[in-house]
């Protein structure tokens, strides 16, 4: 009770006992006039009418100020019940932290808010008691009226909501909400708790478990966990399948565990275990485990002891890899290694390793044999400087440099080598280029072979071959000389001799007569005509003596008309200037006998009916070219080889051709007839003749 309503009460008592003072004394003074005794005004033995009325009244006043009293204490017990109620309604309420709404449970209006409740959505009281619980529920109105119902009737009283603040956020909330009387209202208290971090928090740990589900399968791993003090042991999904089974059919054991590792490994793994489990730490380990159908797969494991507060080991974790791929790559990477140092080892070539700057970083066996060198005398030292000799070294580094900086295609370098014991060598080395996985150059490799009795058996082939050469020009010298030779003894010995007789012959039918001399004389004339036709066609095949006193051009037009008249070839010789370039005598005859071979191979394989001779000068070189319109030829050269057409005739003349830095040319389709084409250099100095 406040001090000031004790004062108001003492004062209200001080007056009730005063004015009761007051009228006993008057009693008391109306009663002494009757003479009775103070015992007897006491006990009111004798009252006087006007006593009695006095102590009536008085009783009267008393009741009255003890009702009043009365009524003035039950009404200050009313208002002290009411402020405690509402100071009760204040901090539950209004000053509560958590966020808190009085909602009309059929409406769904706002009824009040706490201050929680404001500051969480942003409004101001006013703001936020104006709208619909319906507003700031993404639901809406129509999708809270079913909530409002089961929170009424008391089916539901936990939610889970998504409100809208003011600012347009939206929130995930969880709503604890019962139904209260407000003053004959009912109304729902609803408390709700703003939940949003902790569902990010649920839902980033539920995508990085996803995540570690999905990683242990692409990666092959999995973990289990084993409680050493309860027994009890977890393995994850994937885990449970590297071990041959499904998460769900089996249920873990250490025993269950060690049964799945192979027979062979499980005491180890067991005895690892053990280890852990009485000094902590960690280890890695390898083994196999067998799958319920049979298969043994490979598995690598990192285990890991958990100490309690007591600093024992309680608990122990295995992550679990499958590197049974891996093992069997690892493998045949080892047998593909083993057979690649088989290959470089005993391969009859040396081999390099060479880094851009030209550091040697490795060689086999056969290069080492090659230079004469030990390993430590060309491991880590510039290429350059293993060549021995510093010409050398220095063209090979100029080389280097230069492909560094280029990056040319690769081909072969050839050079010499001055071994450890001074021997000269000749190499050959076929390069390519060493890339990373970027595409960027970072060495080169190289095969190293000793070409020197290869080089030497070429030179001798060249050697060989120019002698051939130099052989068949003096046999071609020779031949044309013999030619001669036969021609001027048929000219001069047979030819004169047969001449003679035909002269006597006709001296003799002059002086003598009779008819069987005649026709004997007649007879021989025509023999010995004959044989001079023959003696002198004979001396045209082997060297006509008009190609020696008239000219190249002069001859291949009477060869043409020997081959229309001989052999029925219609042949035509077209000169594209009518003099004809000073040739020396063995060219003269290599071409003329080169185009007789060719009309001889036209009238014998072409099945043509004609045949064009062209005597071309262009750039300083005299063309012959013969075309013919038969049935043509593949120009395959390895398809030629083997036509008749292709044998010892044309090889004679090719051969000729080279010697004189000659070559032939040519040109034909299977059935639009040929082409070949005689090409030699012309001399320095030109003359035309007249």
């Amino acid at each position: 009770m406040s001090q000031t309503r004790k004062s108001i009460y003492f004062l209200i008592f001080a007056a009730m006992f005063i004015w009761a003072a007051d009228a006993a004394i008057d009693a008391v003074l109306l009663y002494s006039g009757t003479g009775k005794s103070a015992q007897d005004l006491l006990y009111l033995s004798v009252p006087t009418n006007e006593v009695v009325e006095r102590l009536s009244a008085m009783t009267v006043f008393v009741l009255l100020g003890s009702v009043v009293v009365w009524l003035i204490h039950q009404h200050h017990r009313a208002e002290v019940a009411t402020g405690q109620s509402a100071r009760r309604y204040e901090m539950f309420f209004e000053r509560n932290r958590s966020v808190m709404l009085l909602i009309d449970a059929e409406t769904g209006q706002i009824a009040d808010a706490n201050q929680a409740a404001c500051k969480f959505y942003g409004f101001l009281h006013g703001e936020l008691t104006s709208q619909n619980i319906g507003d700031i529920n993404v639901i809406g109105r129509d999708g809270i009226a079913d909530k409002l119902r089961e929170a009424r009737e008391g089916e539901t009283s936990f939610f889970q909501f998504r409100h809208q603040l003011a600012n347009g956020d939206i929130r995930d909330v969880e709503v604890h909400t019962g139904p209260i009387d407000d003053e004959g209202r009912l109304r729902l208290l609803s408390v709700i708790h703003d939940v949003t971090e902790r569902r990010h928090i649920q839902e980033a740990l539920e995508r990085s478990r996803t995540r570690l589900v999905e990683a242990e399968r692409v990666a092959s791993l999995g973990h289990w966990e084993m409680d050493l003090i309860t027994k009890e042991c977890f393995w994850s999904q994937q885990c449970a399948r590297l071990f041959g089974h499904e998460p769900e059919t089996v249920r873990l054991t250490q025993d269950f565990l060690l049964q799945c590792i192979h027979p062979e490994d499980r005491e180890d793994v067991n005895r690892e275990i053990r280890r852990l489990a009485a000094e902590g730490g960690a280890s890695k380990l390898s083994h196999r485990v067998v799958w319920p159908n049979g298969e043994v797969r490979h598995m690598d494991v990192q285990l890991k002891a958990f100490e309690g507060s007591d600093g024992d080991v309680v608990r122990m974790m295995g992550a679990t890899m499958d590197v049974t791929d891996r093992r069997i790559v690892e493998e045949q990477l080892r047998r593909s290694e083993l057979q690649y140092r088989t290959l470089i080892e005993t391969v009859p070539l040396g081999i390099q390793q060479i880094g851009c700057d030209g550091t040697v970083e490795f060689c086999n066996a056969r290069f080492y044999e090659i230079v004469g060198y030990e390993p430590d005398g060309v491991i880590g030292r510039k290429v350059w400087d293993v060549v021995g000799d510093a010409t050398e070294g220095q063209r090979l580094r100029s080389h280097l440099e230069s492909v560094v900086c280029d990056q040319p295609e690769p081909h072969t370098y050839t050079g010499r080598n001055i071994r450890s014991d001074g021997q000269v060598i000749d190499i050959e080395v076929d390069w390519d280029y060493r890339l990373d996985e970027d595409g960027e150059l970072i060495g080169f490799i190289a095969v190293v072979s000793d070409c020197t009795e290869r080089k030497r058996a070429e030179q001798a082939i060249m050697d060989y071959q120019s002698r051939l050469k130099d052989l068949a020009l003096q046999l071609s010298l020779t031949e044309e000389r013999q030619r001669r030779r036969f021609a001027s003894m048929l000219h001069d010995g047979i030819g004169q001799e047969l001449f003679a007789v035909k002269t006597n012959l006709g001296l003799m039918k002059r002086l003598r007569s009779g008819d069987e001399c005649d026709d004997l004389i007649a007879e021989t004339q025509q023999l010995v005509d004959k044989t001079l036709k023959d003696a002198r066609n004979l001396t045209f095949e082997l060297s006509p003596p008009i190609l020696q006193e008239i000219g190249l051009v002069a001859a291949l037009r009477w060869l043409a008309r020997r081959f229309e008249s001989a052999h029925g070839l219609r042949c035509r010789v077209e000169v594209e200037d009518p003099g004809v370039y000073e040739l020396d005598d063995a060219t003269r005859s290599m071409l003329y006998h080169g185009v007789r071979e060719l009309l001889f191979n036209v009238v014998k394989h072409a099945q043509a009916s004609r045949a064009c001779v062209r005597v071309l000068a262009r750039e300083e070189v005299i063309r012959l070219e013969v075309e013919d319109d038969g049935v043509g030829f593949s120009d395959d050269p390895a398809a030629a080889s083997k036509s008749k057409s292709g044998g010892f005739g044309l090889f004679n003349i090719r051969e000729r051709l080279a010697s004189a830095a000659g070559h032939m040319e040519r040109e034909s389709q299977p059935g639009e007839g040929s082409k070949v084409a005689l090409v030699v250099p012309l001399a320095a100095e030109m003359a035309k003749e007249t």
